[in-house]
């Protein structure tokens, strides 16, 4: 298993979403994941920015949940007013 596989695994993340931010298609990224095709030096540097993307994307939304959250700390329960 490769580190790529391992990280994303670990915290979740989907090949769908980690897709999105790669030129490959799933298959290639699958592949890559699973040791079966050697990436070039321009691929592991798309992989690179597209995992720092994915980080600074979830701490965005995390990010946001918090403060989301912290404005109904005390009503969680009430009826919600988008």
């Amino acid at each position: 298993m490769t580190n790529l596989r391992y990280l994303r695994l670990k915290h979740g993340l989907s090949l769908k979403i980690l897709v999105r931010y790669l030129p490959h298609r799933h298959q290639q990224v699958s592949r890559f994941e699973l040791g079966q095709r050697s990436p070039s030096k321009p691929t592991i540097q798309s992989y690179q920015k597209a995992l720092e993307q994915v980080i600074s994307a979830k701490k965005d939304a995390i990010s946001e949940l918090e403060q989301d959250y912290l404005k109904v700390k005390d009503k969680l329960f009430e009826e919600a007013t988008p």
